[in-house]
Protein backbone atom coordinates (compact mmCIF):
# COMPACT_ATOMS: atom_id res chain seq x y z
CA UNK A 1 0.00 0.00 0.00
CA UNK A 2 2.74 2.41 0.96
CA UNK A 3 4.49 1.86 -2.31
CA UNK A 4 1.24 2.40 -4.19
CA UNK A 5 0.46 5.68 -2.41
CA UNK A 6 3.96 6.96 -2.98
CA UNK A 7 3.68 6.27 -6.71
CA UNK A 8 0.31 8.01 -6.93
CA UNK A 9 1.65 11.10 -5.14
CA UNK A 10 4.65 11.24 -7.48
CA UNK A 11 2.38 11.07 -10.58
CA UNK A 12 0.27 13.89 -9.17
CA UNK A 13 3.31 16.11 -8.73
CA UNK A 14 4.48 15.43 -12.29
CA UNK A 15 1.03 16.34 -13.65
CA UNK A 16 1.00 19.59 -11.70
CA UNK A 17 4.46 20.56 -12.95
CA UNK A 18 3.43 19.85 -16.54
CA UNK A 19 0.24 21.88 -16.13
CA UNK A 20 2.11 24.85 -14.64
CA UNK A 21 4.69 24.69 -17.44
CA UNK A 22 2.00 24.79 -20.15
CA UNK A 23 0.26 27.63 -18.33
CA UNK A 24 3.48 29.69 -18.21
CA UNK A 25 4.11 29.17 -21.93
CA UNK A 26 0.52 30.19 -22.77
CA UNK A 27 0.79 33.36 -20.69
CA UNK A 28 4.17 34.19 -22.27
CA UNK A 29 2.89 33.90 -25.86
CA UNK A 30 -0.26 35.82 -24.95
CA UNK A 31 1.87 38.67 -23.65
CA UNK A 32 3.93 38.63 -26.84
CA UNK A 33 0.76 38.88 -28.92
CA UNK A 34 -0.49 41.79 -26.80
CA UNK A 35 2.84 43.61 -27.14
CA UNK A 36 2.93 42.99 -30.92
CA UNK A 37 -0.62 44.26 -31.38
CA UNK A 38 0.24 47.33 -29.32
CA UNK A 39 3.13 48.12 -31.72
CA UNK A 40 0.89 48.20 -34.81
CA UNK A 41 -2.43 49.87 -35.45
CA UNK A 42 -4.95 50.13 -38.26
CA UNK A 43 -4.66 53.25 -40.39
CA UNK A 44 -7.31 54.02 -43.00
CA UNK A 45 -8.26 56.89 -45.23
CA UNK A 46 -9.14 58.06 -48.73
CA UNK A 47 -6.93 58.96 -51.70
CA UNK A 48 -8.45 61.60 -54.01
CA UNK A 49 -7.33 63.71 -56.94
CA UNK A 50 -7.48 67.50 -57.17
CA UNK A 51 -11.14 67.39 -58.22
CA UNK A 52 -12.12 65.36 -55.16
CA UNK A 53 -12.70 62.09 -57.00
CA UNK A 54 -11.38 58.89 -55.43
CA UNK A 55 -8.27 57.47 -57.10
CA UNK A 56 -8.84 53.82 -57.93
CA UNK A 57 -5.87 51.46 -57.62
CA UNK A 58 -3.45 53.93 -56.03
CA UNK A 59 -0.57 52.19 -54.24
CA UNK A 60 -0.15 52.73 -50.49
CA UNK A 61 3.13 51.34 -49.15
CA UNK A 62 4.97 51.48 -45.85
CA UNK A 63 8.27 53.16 -46.71
CA UNK A 64 11.23 50.79 -46.65
CA UNK A 65 9.08 47.63 -46.50
CA UNK A 66 6.96 45.44 -48.78
CA UNK A 67 3.87 46.01 -46.64
CA UNK A 68 1.26 47.78 -48.73
CA UNK A 69 -2.19 47.81 -50.30
CA UNK A 70 -4.19 49.45 -53.09
CA UNK A 71 -7.22 51.75 -52.92
CA UNK A 72 -10.68 50.40 -53.78
CA UNK A 73 -13.26 51.76 -56.19
CA UNK A 74 -13.98 54.67 -53.85
CA UNK A 75 -10.29 55.45 -53.27
CA UNK A 76 -10.34 54.07 -49.72
CA UNK A 77 -7.65 51.95 -48.07
CA UNK A 78 -6.74 50.39 -44.69
CA UNK A 79 -3.38 49.11 -43.50
CA UNK A 80 -1.78 47.87 -40.28
CA UNK A 81 1.34 49.94 -39.57
CA UNK A 82 3.59 50.92 -36.69
CA UNK A 83 3.26 54.43 -35.18
CA UNK A 84 6.68 55.53 -36.48
CA UNK A 85 6.04 54.38 -40.06
CA UNK A 86 5.79 56.58 -43.17
CA UNK A 87 3.17 55.89 -45.84
CA UNK A 88 4.06 56.37 -49.51
CA UNK A 89 1.16 57.14 -51.90
CA UNK A 90 1.85 56.69 -55.63
CA UNK A 91 -0.08 56.45 -58.88
CA UNK A 92 0.80 56.76 -62.58
CA UNK A 93 0.60 60.38 -63.71
CA UNK A 94 0.62 61.77 -60.17
CA UNK A 95 3.33 63.08 -57.87
CA UNK A 96 4.36 60.58 -55.16
CA UNK A 97 3.36 61.67 -51.64
CA UNK A 98 4.98 60.63 -48.32
CA UNK A 99 3.06 61.09 -45.05
CA UNK A 100 4.35 60.13 -41.54
CA UNK A 101 1.80 58.14 -39.51
CA UNK A 102 2.61 59.55 -36.07
CA UNK A 103 -0.38 59.00 -33.80
CA UNK A 104 -3.00 59.27 -36.53
CA UNK A 105 -5.46 56.51 -37.38
CA UNK A 106 -6.94 58.23 -40.45
CA UNK A 107 -4.84 59.75 -43.24
CA UNK A 108 -6.51 61.32 -46.26
CA UNK A 109 -4.33 62.35 -49.21
CA UNK A 110 -5.01 64.55 -52.23
CA UNK A 111 -2.66 63.60 -55.07
CA UNK A 112 -1.45 66.18 -57.57
CA UNK A 113 -0.91 65.52 -61.27
CA UNK A 114 2.69 65.30 -62.42
CA UNK A 115 2.81 68.38 -64.65
CA UNK A 116 6.29 67.61 -65.91
CA UNK A 117 5.26 64.30 -67.44
CA UNK A 118 1.78 65.30 -68.64
CA UNK A 119 3.04 68.51 -70.27
CA UNK A 120 5.87 66.70 -72.08
CA UNK A 121 5.73 67.40 -75.81
CA UNK A 122 5.59 64.32 -78.04
CA UNK A 123 6.15 64.39 -81.81
CA UNK A 124 3.53 62.49 -83.83
CA UNK A 125 2.59 62.36 -87.49
CA UNK A 126 0.38 65.43 -87.30
CA UNK A 127 2.86 67.63 -85.43
CA UNK A 128 3.33 67.76 -81.67
CA UNK A 129 0.93 67.08 -78.80
CA UNK A 130 1.15 67.05 -75.03
CA UNK A 131 1.35 63.62 -73.46
CA UNK A 132 -1.93 64.24 -71.60
CA UNK A 133 -3.70 64.48 -75.00
CA UNK A 134 -1.93 61.50 -76.58
CA UNK A 135 -4.05 58.47 -77.46
CA UNK A 136 -1.65 56.45 -79.63
CA UNK A 137 1.16 54.08 -78.63
CA UNK A 138 4.26 56.29 -78.64
CA UNK A 139 7.64 55.88 -76.93
CA UNK A 140 9.89 58.92 -76.49
CA UNK A 141 13.64 59.13 -75.90
CA UNK A 142 15.56 62.30 -75.08
CA UNK A 143 19.10 63.34 -75.95
CA UNK A 144 20.43 62.11 -72.60
CA UNK A 145 19.11 58.60 -73.38
CA UNK A 146 20.89 58.56 -76.76
CA UNK A 147 24.36 59.90 -75.96
CA UNK A 148 24.78 57.70 -72.87
CA UNK A 149 25.77 54.77 -75.14
CA UNK A 150 29.28 54.97 -76.69
CA UNK A 151 28.24 54.29 -80.28
CA UNK A 152 28.11 56.17 -83.58
CA UNK A 153 24.86 54.39 -84.53
CA UNK A 154 21.72 56.09 -83.25
CA UNK A 155 19.61 52.94 -83.16
CA UNK A 156 22.25 50.92 -81.32
CA UNK A 157 21.86 53.42 -78.48
CA UNK A 158 18.16 52.49 -78.21
CA UNK A 159 18.71 48.75 -77.72
CA UNK A 160 16.58 47.54 -74.81
CA UNK A 161 15.06 50.98 -74.17
CA UNK A 162 11.92 50.94 -76.35
CA UNK A 163 9.19 48.43 -75.54
CA UNK A 164 8.27 46.28 -78.54
CA UNK A 165 11.32 47.28 -80.62
CA UNK A 166 13.86 44.55 -81.35
CA UNK A 167 17.25 45.92 -82.44
CA UNK A 168 20.00 43.47 -83.45
CA UNK A 169 23.40 43.99 -85.04
CA UNK A 170 23.53 42.65 -88.59
CA UNK A 171 27.28 41.90 -88.59
CA UNK A 172 30.55 42.74 -86.90
CA UNK A 173 31.75 44.87 -89.80
CA UNK A 174 32.52 48.50 -88.99
CA UNK A 175 29.69 50.85 -89.91
CA UNK A 176 27.19 48.02 -90.35
CA UNK A 177 23.54 48.91 -89.78
CA UNK A 178 21.19 47.15 -87.38
CA UNK A 179 18.06 45.11 -88.01
CA UNK A 180 14.98 46.78 -86.52
CA UNK A 181 11.69 45.01 -85.89
CA UNK A 182 8.85 46.98 -84.32
CA UNK A 183 6.05 44.95 -82.72
CA UNK A 184 6.58 41.83 -84.82
CA UNK A 185 6.86 40.94 -88.51
CA UNK A 186 4.20 42.26 -90.87
CA UNK A 187 5.56 41.09 -94.22
CA UNK A 188 6.86 37.74 -95.45
CA UNK A 189 8.85 38.97 -98.45
CA UNK A 190 9.05 42.74 -97.96
CA UNK A 191 11.04 44.85 -95.51
CA UNK A 192 9.86 44.98 -91.90
CA UNK A 193 11.91 48.01 -90.91
CA UNK A 194 10.05 51.14 -89.77
CA UNK A 195 9.92 54.43 -91.64
CA UNK A 196 12.47 57.02 -90.49
CA UNK A 197 11.51 60.70 -90.51
CA UNK A 198 14.33 63.14 -89.77
CA UNK A 199 13.21 66.73 -89.13
CA UNK A 200 10.05 66.06 -91.15
CA UNK A 201 11.79 64.43 -94.13
CA UNK A 202 12.29 60.68 -94.79
CA UNK A 203 15.95 59.84 -94.37
CA UNK A 204 18.58 57.47 -92.99
CA UNK A 205 19.38 57.35 -89.29
CA UNK A 206 22.98 56.33 -90.05
CA UNK A 207 23.71 59.85 -91.36
CA UNK A 208 22.71 61.57 -88.11
CA UNK A 209 25.23 62.35 -85.40
CA UNK A 210 23.78 61.05 -82.08
CA UNK A 211 24.98 64.21 -80.30
CA UNK A 212 22.79 66.34 -82.59
CA UNK A 213 19.55 64.57 -81.65
CA UNK A 214 17.02 66.37 -79.46
CA UNK A 215 14.45 63.58 -79.23
CA UNK A 216 13.36 60.31 -80.81
CA UNK A 217 9.66 59.37 -80.91
CA UNK A 218 8.65 55.86 -81.94
CA UNK A 219 5.09 55.62 -83.32
CA UNK A 220 3.76 52.10 -82.99
CA UNK A 221 0.04 51.88 -83.76
CA UNK A 222 -2.36 52.87 -86.53
CA UNK A 223 -3.66 56.04 -84.88
CA UNK A 224 -0.20 57.59 -84.60
CA UNK A 225 1.04 56.49 -88.05
CA UNK A 226 -2.13 57.09 -90.10
CA UNK A 227 -0.74 60.17 -91.86
CA UNK A 228 2.02 58.08 -93.48
CA UNK A 229 -0.32 55.48 -94.99
CA UNK A 230 1.22 52.16 -96.04
CA UNK A 231 4.73 53.60 -95.66
CA UNK A 232 4.18 53.60 -91.90
CA UNK A 233 2.82 50.05 -91.73
CA UNK A 234 5.95 48.87 -89.89
CA UNK A 235 5.92 51.82 -87.50
CA UNK A 236 7.53 55.24 -87.71
CA UNK A 237 10.65 56.57 -85.98
CA UNK A 238 10.71 60.37 -85.85
CA UNK A 239 14.13 61.92 -85.16
CA UNK A 240 14.19 65.59 -84.19
CA UNK A 241 17.55 67.34 -84.20
CA UNK A 242 18.60 70.12 -81.88
CA UNK A 243 17.79 73.76 -82.63
CA UNK A 244 19.32 77.00 -81.45
CA UNK A 245 18.05 78.58 -78.24
CA UNK A 246 17.71 82.25 -77.37
CA UNK A 247 20.48 83.51 -75.12
CA UNK A 248 24.23 83.42 -74.86
CA UNK A 249 26.18 81.04 -77.06
CA UNK A 250 26.63 77.58 -75.52
CA UNK A 251 29.59 75.48 -76.65
CA UNK A 252 29.64 71.70 -76.06
CA UNK A 253 32.48 69.30 -76.72
CA UNK A 254 32.00 65.55 -76.52
CA UNK A 255 34.73 62.92 -76.91
CA UNK A 256 35.20 59.25 -76.10
CA UNK A 257 37.45 56.33 -76.96
CA UNK A 258 36.64 52.67 -76.42
CA UNK A 259 37.65 49.17 -77.44
CA UNK A 260 35.88 45.82 -77.61
CA UNK A 261 38.66 43.64 -76.18
CA UNK A 262 40.67 40.77 -77.59
CA UNK A 263 39.16 38.14 -79.83
CA UNK A 264 38.97 34.53 -78.71
CA UNK A 265 39.16 32.64 -82.00
CA UNK A 266 40.57 29.14 -82.30
CA UNK A 267 43.94 29.44 -83.97
CA UNK A 268 45.16 27.37 -86.85
CA UNK A 269 47.52 24.40 -86.53
CA UNK A 270 51.25 24.84 -87.06
CA UNK A 271 54.37 22.69 -86.69
CA UNK A 272 54.13 18.99 -85.94
CA UNK A 273 50.42 19.22 -85.17
CA UNK A 274 49.70 20.38 -88.71
CA UNK A 275 52.03 17.73 -90.21
CA UNK A 276 50.28 14.95 -88.26
CA UNK A 277 46.92 16.22 -89.46
CA UNK A 278 48.09 16.18 -93.08
CA UNK A 279 49.51 12.66 -92.67
CA UNK A 280 46.17 11.37 -91.39
CA UNK A 281 44.37 13.08 -94.25
CA UNK A 282 46.79 11.49 -96.73
CA UNK A 283 46.23 8.04 -95.23
CA UNK A 284 42.45 8.47 -95.36
CA UNK A 285 42.65 9.30 -99.09
CA UNK A 286 45.42 6.90 -100.19
CA UNK A 287 45.11 4.09 -97.66
CA UNK A 288 48.64 4.41 -96.21
CA UNK A 289 50.95 7.05 -94.69
CA UNK A 290 53.28 9.01 -97.05
CA UNK A 291 56.87 7.75 -97.39
CA UNK A 292 58.46 11.21 -97.07
CA UNK A 293 57.58 14.87 -96.71
CA UNK A 294 57.82 15.59 -100.44
CA UNK A 295 55.21 12.91 -101.09
CA UNK A 296 52.97 14.42 -98.43
CA UNK A 297 53.18 17.99 -99.69
CA UNK A 298 53.52 17.48 -103.41
CA UNK A 299 55.06 20.95 -103.51
CA UNK A 300 58.77 21.67 -102.98
CA UNK A 301 58.08 25.16 -101.66
CA UNK A 302 56.00 23.79 -98.78
CA UNK A 303 58.55 21.04 -98.16
CA UNK A 304 61.44 23.53 -97.88
CA UNK A 305 59.45 25.73 -95.47
CA UNK A 306 58.61 22.75 -93.23
CA UNK A 307 62.21 21.53 -93.18
CA UNK A 308 63.39 25.03 -92.18
CA UNK A 309 60.70 25.33 -89.48
CA UNK A 310 59.06 28.42 -90.95
CA UNK A 311 55.38 28.73 -90.02
CA UNK A 312 52.72 31.42 -89.96
CA UNK A 313 49.42 31.54 -88.02
CA UNK A 314 47.04 33.03 -90.58
CA UNK A 315 44.17 33.33 -88.09
CA UNK A 316 46.32 35.42 -85.74
CA UNK A 317 47.54 37.55 -88.63
CA UNK A 318 44.02 38.21 -89.95
CA UNK A 319 42.30 38.90 -86.60
CA UNK A 320 45.08 40.09 -84.32
CA UNK A 321 43.71 43.64 -83.89
CA UNK A 322 41.45 45.12 -81.25
CA UNK A 323 38.15 46.65 -82.33
CA UNK A 324 38.18 50.32 -81.32
CA UNK A 325 35.84 53.27 -81.68
CA UNK A 326 36.41 56.96 -81.07
CA UNK A 327 34.42 60.12 -81.58
CA UNK A 328 34.92 63.88 -81.22
CA UNK A 329 31.97 66.28 -81.52
CA UNK A 330 31.77 70.07 -81.17
CA UNK A 331 28.52 72.08 -81.19
CA UNK A 332 27.53 75.74 -80.75
CA UNK A 333 24.01 76.92 -79.92
CA UNK A 334 22.67 80.41 -79.33
CA UNK A 335 20.77 83.33 -80.81
CA UNK A 336 18.49 86.30 -80.27
CA UNK A 337 14.75 86.57 -79.89
CA UNK A 338 14.28 86.45 -83.66
CA UNK A 339 17.30 84.47 -84.88
CA UNK A 340 18.49 81.16 -83.42
CA UNK A 341 21.38 79.04 -84.71
CA UNK A 342 22.68 75.57 -83.95
CA UNK A 343 25.88 74.34 -85.61
CA UNK A 344 27.89 71.19 -85.01
CA UNK A 345 30.69 69.12 -86.45
CA UNK A 346 31.99 65.68 -85.53
CA UNK A 347 34.58 63.10 -86.48
CA UNK A 348 34.18 59.37 -85.74
CA UNK A 349 36.50 56.47 -86.46
CA UNK A 350 35.88 52.74 -86.10
CA UNK A 351 38.44 49.96 -86.50
CA UNK A 352 37.33 46.35 -86.83
CA UNK A 353 38.96 43.10 -85.79
CA UNK A 354 40.15 42.30 -89.31
CA UNK A 355 42.82 44.17 -91.24
CA UNK A 356 41.61 46.95 -93.53
CA UNK A 357 38.18 47.07 -91.84
CA UNK A 358 37.99 50.77 -90.98
CA UNK A 359 35.47 53.61 -91.12
CA UNK A 360 36.05 57.37 -90.93
CA UNK A 361 32.94 59.56 -90.79
CA UNK A 362 32.71 63.37 -90.85
CA UNK A 363 29.45 65.25 -90.22
CA UNK A 364 28.50 68.91 -90.36
CA UNK A 365 25.10 70.31 -89.33
CA UNK A 366 23.62 73.82 -89.48
CA UNK A 367 20.10 74.62 -88.24
CA UNK A 368 18.79 78.21 -88.43
CA UNK A 369 15.40 79.57 -87.34
CA UNK A 370 14.33 83.13 -88.23
CA UNK A 371 11.18 84.76 -86.89
CA UNK A 372 9.62 87.01 -89.56
CA UNK A 373 6.66 88.17 -87.45
CA UNK A 374 4.28 86.68 -84.93
CA UNK A 375 2.55 84.75 -87.71
CA UNK A 376 5.50 83.43 -89.72
CA UNK A 377 8.82 81.73 -89.03
CA UNK A 378 11.24 80.33 -91.58
CA UNK A 379 13.95 77.78 -90.96
CA UNK A 380 16.96 76.20 -92.58
CA UNK A 381 18.09 72.64 -91.81
CA UNK A 382 21.18 71.07 -93.33
CA UNK A 383 23.25 67.96 -92.69
CA UNK A 384 26.41 66.99 -94.54
CA UNK A 385 27.96 63.55 -94.05
CA UNK A 386 31.14 62.16 -95.59
CA UNK A 387 32.25 58.57 -94.98
CA UNK A 388 35.48 56.82 -95.94
CA UNK A 389 34.79 53.12 -95.49
CA UNK A 390 37.45 50.48 -96.11
CA UNK A 391 35.61 47.16 -96.00
CA UNK A 392 38.65 44.97 -96.68
CA UNK A 393 37.92 41.48 -98.00
CA UNK A 394 34.80 39.82 -96.60
CA UNK A 395 36.18 36.27 -96.66
CA UNK A 396 39.52 37.15 -95.05
CA UNK A 397 38.81 35.17 -91.89
CA UNK A 398 37.43 32.08 -93.63
CA UNK A 399 40.45 32.07 -95.96
CA UNK A 400 42.79 32.17 -92.98
CA UNK A 401 41.25 28.96 -91.61
CA UNK A 402 42.05 26.99 -94.78
CA UNK A 403 45.39 28.51 -95.86
CA UNK A 404 48.57 26.41 -95.51
CA UNK A 405 50.75 27.66 -92.63
CA UNK A 406 54.28 27.00 -94.08
CA UNK A 407 55.93 30.40 -94.39
CA UNK A 408 57.50 29.85 -97.80
CA UNK A 409 54.06 29.75 -99.39
CA UNK A 410 54.18 33.55 -99.42
CA UNK A 411 56.70 33.53 -102.28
Amino acid sequence: MRNGKSKSFSDSQSWRRAFLGRLCFSVFFALLAIVGSAQTKLVSGTVTDESGEGVIGATVMVKGTKNGTATDIDGRYSLNVSPDATLVFSYVGYTTEEVPVGGKTEINVTMKESREMLDEVVVVGYGTVKRRDLTGAVSSMKNSDVVVAPTNNVMEALQGKVAGMDITKSSGETGSDVNILLRGSRSIYGSNEPLFIIDGIPGSYSQVNPSDIESIDVLKDASSTAIYGSAGANGVVIITTRRGQEGKAIVNFDAYYGFSGDVNYKHGMTGQEWIDYQREAYKYTNGDYPTDMATLMGNQTFTDAINEGKWIDWVDLASGRKATTQKYALSVSGGTQNTRIFASTSYAREEGLLENDELDRYTLRLNIDQVINKYATIGFTSNLTYSDHDRGVKNTFTKSLTSFPPRRCLR
